[in-house]
């Protein structure tokens, strides 16, 4: 597999700003007075340096400036940044799924806070360790989410959903063999832990916009893939080629939110899947994606414990579920209208709202007692 470009990008970044002896919140300072006002908190910019996520185009811009760095990191991008369009040599898929695991705990483990962001619907306190492929995300109500992601490049949808399924299994301990490998002292109080997925594809061997929106679907609700006797490499490969092709055959439960000129985007309760597109506009619909699902699954795990009565909620009572969750429904005066479709798709089909209403009944009922 290829070295990832977005962590060569990253590391580029990192070295113009060790070279000009610049802590990230002194980076972050900076780019402040040259006038970004968004996507520049200290933590979006350590996940653009370890490449974990694209930087918008307009960041780039300011810190080829900011460092100096003439139009060295602009042109990175530009070379860098693989076009969804692009049609491999070998006709094969290129996607990134990325794998969120959040664990309920007794207490929140000790991390360094950071500063909230104009993004922030959900209370966190910060990273509490990141590598190349993953990032341990604390919230101060006890939640840790491990967020992975990994690079595929497969022959056909079906191997992505089979890949899936196999991650799904480790959804009881990834999270714990995580905090364990770091030293981290921490007791699981977790009812039921659980893994959720959302891919974003890199490189296609489609170019209609038909089947580019039904790969969106499909990918979104990938049990589809795997239903009946999948047996054999060739069995998913037919499947994922009928699914593909027989638009009679409906994915339901869907939630669209694509954007014209800017991504195909589909969310299920058991997946999202998000195409960007080549040449699109700046908006960093990838980074909001994995931005978004960290916060939602953190507090998804919480409101669950709660529900399921195992927790004191203490400050985190029923008026806390209820102000995030009215965040998580309320667009902001500057949300990018690819990000509000975003946000309300994913809220919606995590069914988050039903579950506050099930943990704010049970948090009364326990404080009745």
């Amino acid at each position: 597999m290829d070295a990832n470009p977005r962590q060569t990008l990253g590391a580029r970044i990192r070295q113009r700003r060790t070279e000009a002896h610049l802590t990230l919140a002194q980076l972050r300072a900076k780019l402040q007075i040259h006038g970004l006002d968004r996507g520049i908190s200290v933590q979006h910019l350590s996940e653009v340096e370890r490449g974990g996520t694209w930087p918008s185009a307009a960041l780039v811009r300011a810190l080829d400036e900011v460092l100096g760095a003439g139009s060295e990191l602009l042109d990175l991008l530009r070379n860098a940044k693989v076009p969804v369009h692009r049609t491999s040599s070998d006709d094969a898929l290129v996607v990134t799924a990325h794998l969120f695991f959040p664990l309920f705990l007794a207490e929140a483990p000790e991390c360094p806070v950071s500063n909230s962001v104009a993004s922030d619907h959900v209370p966190r306190l910060g990273i509490l360790s990141a590598t190349d492929h993953a990032t341990v995300h604390c919230f101060p109500f006890g939640v840790a989410v491990l967020h992975e992601q990994f690079d595929l490049t497969v022959s056909h949808l079906g191997e992505v959903a089979h890949w899936r399924r196999q991650q799904i299994e480790r959804g009881c301990s990834a999270t714990a063999a995580h905090l364990e490998e770091l030293g981290v002292p921490f007791e699981v109080l977790d009812h039921d832990p659980y893994c959720f997925t959302a891919f974003v594809f890199r490189a296609v061997p489609w170019g209609d916009a038909e089947t580019l929106d039904r790969a969106t679907q499909v990918m979104a609700m990938p049990g589809v893939l795997l239903s009946g006797q999948m047996n054999t490499d060739d069995d998913l490969a037919r499947r994922a080629e009928v699914l593909l092709m027989d638009r009679s055959m409906p994915i339901t439960d869907v939630a669209d939110f694509s954007h014209t000129g800017s991504h195909y985007g589909a969310a299920t309760w058991a997946a999202v899947a998000l195409m960007p597109l080549a040449d699109a506009p700046d908006t960093d619909i990838v980074h909001a994606l994995i931005d978004l699902e960290i916060q939602l699954q953190g507090f998804w795990c919480y409101a669950s414990n709660v529900a399921a009565g195992r927790v004191d909620v203490g400050s985190y009572d029923p008026n806390f579920l209820r102000k995030v969750l009215a965040k998580l429904h309320c667009p902001s005066a500057t949300e990018h209208t690819a990000v509000r479709r975003l946000r309300e798709a994913l809220v919606r089909t995590s069914r988050i709202t039903e579950l506050v209403d099930s943990a704010v009944t049970a948090a009364r009922e326990a404080e009745r007692i």
